[in-house]
């Protein structure tokens, strides 16, 4: 009887098809424990994708965007892995993809580069002619005119007038026996052997001489003009013979096993680029430069057209070889301080898995890095995305480019050292030398008192220590400006291991007749240090610290 209810029917229809609609959504969702294998798990994982910052991996959202503090496109994080190895991290292949993530093998090969070096153009000091005073007398013309004129051998420099030329002719008359020493006594007070024959065959006395350049050059100092006095031992003028000279390079610190004796060394000078010489180094100097922290080499040039003038900069190039050493492309190293960091995927893991590890870095050759303990041949490294790397080992609470293995972590910089630093470069700016050498003695005892273990900042210690170590004995401004980028380059390298935000390394590519020199500075306004008389703004900021 009821189902002849047609009213009846529709509602008992409707309700098994919203029983069944429900059902099938309940299950679907769900399963059940006996039938798991037969369900699909319907759910979509990207609502689950979490989105971060390679700089800033404290930044975390649920979609694409751009970081709030940086305003770098944010990437995915990955799913952290399960090692339990904290150098170690498992990454999905969807991760790796999405950051760019790319590798490269480690090779041993060739560390040949080109390498530049700064010069300038001496006169030999071997070719430096003196003219000294061997007889008392006076100066009754002088024939040459100005310094840096140039002089033929046997032209005449002055003229003398002395006594003893008057006596040495009166013994020549008298004694036959005499003229061998007299003649020998004559060469030695400047005289040639024609003067000489002149001298003896004058009828009368002789009371003035010309005393001659005695080799050709340039007149590079002139000591007496006319009417003045001159006594034995006086220097009277300095010629340079310029037919031969000297250039001379700065070979920096941390290039001096590339460049030797015989290395060839391609130059030109500033004033005529394009036109090159090239030459062999034929001295290495057996000591480092404390200020400048570079070592001079030497070539021997041939300049009889004068073309080489001494003073002149020169700019040189040399191809530089260390035989075979383990290079890697420079995006693959994080720079951390005196180590650096690399991340190794590791061979034969079904899931991607990377590990940190800390390198020793060498010597750049190009866009390679040498790297000289950390690393083997075969090792595959990552050379793009490496940061986004960094920032999911962060995430994952593991070994990242700001703990080095195995040492404790400082926070950075101490706050004095920094605050010191800022003060002696703030007086080196207003040219206050007390100023500034109160602040280097405060900066001295500031590194000093400060922690001895830890990294970034231990083995910087040590660094600035012997860089300020004569800190109290310079108290000019021109000894403080030239020490002041060997105590900038280690405070540079621990600000960028563990950055303080609130400095910033500039650089000034005048300082040092265009040798370039960096200092830190508090805001991005250029003051320079070095220049600041006539330079003050010259500069650029090259890195936020």
């Amino acid at each position: 009887m009821l189902f002849r209810n047609p009213r009846f029917l529709i509602a008992s229809v409707l309700i098994l098809l919203l029983g069944a609609v429900y059902g099938g959504y309940h299950f679907g969702r769900t399963g059940s424990a006996s039938g798991a294998a037969l369900t699909t798990d319907t759910h979509d994982h990207a609502e689950d994708q979490v989105w971060t910052c390679s700089m800033h991996p404290q930044i975390r959202q649920g979609e694409p965007g751009t970081c709030p503090i940086c305003g770098m496109d944010l990437i995915p994080a990955g799913s952290g892995g399960s090692s339990t190895d904290r150098f170690q991290l498992e990454m999905t292949e969807e991760a790796i993809a999405l950051a760019g993530v790319r590798t490269w093998e480690v090779v041993r090969g060739s560390g040949a580069s080109t390498l530049a070096l700064p010069g300038r153009v001496e006169a030999d000091p071997g070719r430096l002619v003196r003219v000294n005073a061997f007889v008392e007398g006076r100066v009754t013309a002088e024939h040459t005119g100005f310094e840096g004129a140039a002089v033929r051998k046997g032209d005449p420099l002055f003229t003398l007038r002395s006594p003893e030329l008057v006596v040495a002719w009166q013994e020549w008359q008298v004694d036959g026996a005499a003229h061998e020493a007299l003649r020998t006594r004559l060469r030695y007070w400047g005289l040639t052997d024609a003067q000489i024959d002149a001298f003896a065959a004058s009828p009368t006395p002789v009371e003035e001489v010309r005393i001659l350049a005695p080799a050709s050059g340039i007149v590079r100092s002139r000591m007496v003009a006319e009417d003045d006095r001159i006594m034995p031992g006086m220097t009277l003028y300095e010629i340079a013979d310029l037919s031969r000279i000297w250039v001379m390079f700065d070979i920096f610190e941390q290039d001096l096993g590339k460049v030797r004796v015989g290395s060839t060394i391609r130059f030109e000078a500033a004033s005529a680029p394009g036109t090159t010489s090239e030459g062999r180094i034929s001295w290495v100097a057996p000591e480092v430069d404390g200020m400048k922290r570079t070592v001079a080499a030497r070539v021997e040039v041939a300049n009889a057209d004068g073309r080489w003038k001494p003073g002149m900069r020169v700019s040189g190039r040399v191809e530089a070889a260390s035989g075979q050493v383990l290079l890697v492309p420079e995006t693959a190293v994080l720079w951390t301080g005196p180590r650096s960091l690399v991340y190794v995927r590791l061979p034969d893991h079904e899931t991607p898995v990377f590990e940190a590890r800390d390198v020793v870095v060498g010597a750049r050759y190009g866009d390679q890095r040498e790297i000289r303990s950390g690393l083997q041949a075969g090792d595959v490294v990552v050379v793009s995305g490496t940061f986004a790397v960094d920032a999911e080992f962060q995430l994952a609470g593991k070994a990242h480019m700001m703990e080095s293995r195995g040492e404790a972590t400082e926070p950075g910089v101490p706050e004095a050292v920094l605050s010191a630093y800022l003060r002696h470069a703030e007086a080196l700016v207003a040219s206050d030398a007390a100023a500034a050498l109160r602040a280097a003695a405060d900066l001295k005892a500031a590194v000093a008192a400060s922690p001895r273990t830890g990294a970034p900042w231990a083995p910087v210690r040590e660094a600035m220590l012997r860089a300020l170590e004569h800190a109290d004995h310079r108290t000019d401004l021109a000894s403080m400006r030239k020490a002041l980028p060997s105590i900038t380059e280690p405070l540079s390298g621990a600000l960028r291991a563990a950055p303080s935000g609130q400095a910033f390394l500039q650089f000034c590519p005048m300082a040092f007749d265009n040798q370039g020199a960096e200092w830190i500075a508090s805001s991005r306004t250029i003051r320079n240090p070095y220049l600041p008389e006539t330079m003050l703004g010259c500069g650029e900021v090259r890195a936020r610290l």
